[in-house]
């Protein structure tokens, strides 16, 4: 397009190709353009990088081609070479390679040559962090034990292959949740995280793609319904409860005795989209009770509503809406929820950290705001450079870990975080001792452990032979929930033990230390 009079774009030239465009990038004469796998009638074709002599704008001319060995998105340029992501999809490409990033030599144009290919899991589809280590989901792949203790220099650890398409994770303790597309729940063991190992699943007979996980119950939204489930046996799970929606179920968020749910249906045709808030008491989980819900049909499109996340801190609901606003809601009273804000904006995924949210969607990039002030978020900063970012995660410290399609993990520097908050801490009311986390560990690892009331503390470390290794505490404690770290840099690798004494409360516990 001559676009000399932007009043006026007007069109000189083309060429026409089989297959969709994806991306184009220009430098000098020429245009790089890569085409998406597509079926051209009897069969399906890989991806294609196209190479055109744009000299003339009338009449841009192909002078070269390239047959990727898998799907092609993105493409950029930089001195004479070409870096394409590139991803895999079973039973469609005859890649021999997996997803990442293919680089090219086109200092001739006209015969582009592969000359290098890094791989990765798969497309990064969410991500959730924990202490130093990310759990990444990858799209027909599962789940990637990522060590971030090394932010400069992320190291993949553990790795579990999951049977279905993973779309979403949660964490409990030393499992992880997955949700598990049309393979429904798969229950993992991360004590190990150099060996994740699957010890039990649920079969769902439906696509599922939204879980959360609270005490012993995994609350999981599928065929219509939120189904609850008994999960305190990983290896025999049974559903206990049920919360029919009335159309397509979006977004679950548990906390206390509350699960709050998106749900929403879309019909174009006739006014848009329609979103529902509903709010259900789950004192008991067998039976669930609706007890507030909050209602929009849309219609225009800067008020369609159509949940997409939730995220809940203090007395406000945070609710990321996929077609343009944040709503914020009063929940106060969880029988009324009340909109106390609605700002414009896109939304997929949403977190909060301190007096921030951060909202993601796919095609766009992630947008930041301050909510200091839940009835007027203010929109702080916006990063559209990446696009496709399918799910987000931050750490204690606020930094924020993206799962991009094209990129795989993007970790990005948060200057907005000038402290790290503390927990509101609740008394325990019983005596407990956690399981070291990470496990294995190298060198360190931490402990934590609960007292329901003041009492001298011991807690120390022995190895495999019961002899004593070092004292990490011995002193009185109040009532509460502590932890401490355990340095095991001067040691060998091998099995070791550590053990609680509390008054008359007395427990051991194995971990590994693995160099």
């Amino acid at each position: 397009f001559d676009v000399s009079n932007p009043l006026n774009p007007i069109l000189l030239g083309e060429a026409v190709f089989q297959g969709g465009a994806a991306d184009v990038t220009v430098s000098g004469n020429f245009a790089f353009i890569t085409i998406r796998k597509f079926w051209d009638g009897n069969n399906w074709r890989d991806g294609q990088i196209r190479i055109f002599d744009i000299s003339d704008p009338v009449n841009p001319t192909e002078i070269g081609f390239y047959e990727s060995s898998g799907d092609v998105a993105n493409i950029s340029y930089a001195n004479y070479t070409l870096i394409i992501s590139e991803g895999v999809y079973p039973n469609v490409s005859t890649s021999e390679e997996g997803s990442g990033l293919r680089i090219m030599d086109v200092t001739n144009p006209a015969l582009p040559e592969p000359i290098g290919f890094f791989e990765t899991p798969g497309v990064s589809m969410d991500v959730v962090v924990r202490d130093h280590y990310a759990f990444v989901l990858t799209l027909y792949g599962g789940i990637s034990v990522v060590n971030i203790q090394d932010i400069s220099n992320p190291t993949q650890i553990g790795y579990y292959n999951s049977p279905g398409n993973p779309k979403d994770l949660s964490l409990k303790d030393n499992f992880a949740y997955l949700a598990d597309g049309s393979k429904g729940l798969r229950i993992v063991d991360i004590s190990d995280l150099t060996n994740p190992v699957e010890v039990g699943n649920y079969e769902t007979g439906a696509l599922f793609t939204e879980l959360d996980v609270q005490d012993d119950y995994a609350y999981i939204l599928f065929d219509g319904a939120m189904h609850i489930l008994d999960v305190s046996n990983p290896s025999n799970i049974s559903e206990v409860g049920f919360f029919e929606f009335q159309f397509t179920p979006l977004a679950v968020l548990v906390n206390g005795n509350y699960a709050y749910l998106g749900d929403g249906v879309k019909d174009w045709h006739y006014g848009g989209a329609g979103g529902w808030i509903k709010i259900v008491d789950i004192a008991i989980p067998s039976n669930p009770v609706l007890v507030g819900e909050y209602y929009d049909i849309g219609g225009s499109m800067d008020r369609v509503f159509y949940p997409t996340d939730l995220a809940l801190q203090g007395n406000y609901l945070y609710v990321a809406n996929e077609v343009g606003s944040l709503r914020v809601f009063d929940v106060s009273d969880p029988t009324n929820p009340v909109v106390v804000s609605n700002t414009s904006t896109f939304g997929d995924e949403i977190e909060i950290y301190q007096n921030y949210t951060f909202i993601s969607k796919s095609y766009v990039g992630m947008n930041i705001f301050d909510i200091s002030d839940p009835l007027n978020p203010e929109l702080i900063e916006t990063f559209n450079q990446f696009r496709r970012i399918n799910g987000l995660s931050l750490n204690n410290q606020g930094k924020i870990f993206t799962a991009s399609v094209e990129y795989g993990m993007l970790i990005f520097k948060n200057d907005l975080v000038t402290k790290v908050d503390d927990e509101n801490e609740v008394t325990p009311t019983q005596f407990s001792l956690n399981q070291n986390f990470p496990n294995p560990f190298n060198p360190t690892t931490k402990i934590s452990y609960s007292i329901p009331s003041s009492v001298i503390v011991t807690m120390k470390i022995y190895d495999v032979l019961g002899n004593e290794i070092e004292v990490l505490v011995n002193e009185e404690k109040s009532a509460g929930s502590y932890e401490v770290r355990f340095n095991g840099s001067g040691l060998s690798s091998g099995v070791y033990f550590y053990s609680l004494k509390a008054g008359s409360f007395f427990e051991s516990k194995k971990m590994i230390l693995l160099k």
